[in-house]
């Protein structure tokens, strides 16, 4: 299920999948929080797509997937200001802590989109 998405899906470019294990019970938590979280990938230079994607079932992963003019683009997007201002919540209470995201089970791929 598409809780949210940004733009339009590119036909080319780079993609990160971020795919993260929610604690189970913790679903909505972790959907209030990414929701609410300060949104600044709109105006990123290479920025194209953002698609939050929701499990169907318990026990199975979110998808939060980028896309990217290139790779190039989203190595600036991680480090940039606006990178760290949107990930300074990551691990505490404020963001989706360690309660809630399963970092052990959780990981990204990357790909370039041709």
């Amino acid at each position: 299920t598409i809780l949210e998405q940004i733009n339009d899906l590119p036909q080319y470019g780079y993609a990160v999948l971020n795919h993260l294990y929610v604690n189970p019970g913790l679903e909505e938590d972790f959907e209030r929080i990414f929701l609410n979280r300060d949104k600044h990938l709109r105006n990123t230079k290479g920025f194209e797509n953002l698609l939050f994607l929701k499990p169907h079932r318990t026990h199975e992963h979110y998808v939060i997937i980028t896309f990217w003019h290139d790779e190039v683009a989203y190595k600036h997007w991680q480090a940039s200001q606006e990178y760290k201002a949107s990930h300074k919540n990551r691990g505490t209470r404020q963001g989706a802590d360690k309660s809630i995201v399963n970092r052990k089970l959780s990981f990204n791929i990357s790909l370039e989109l041709k």
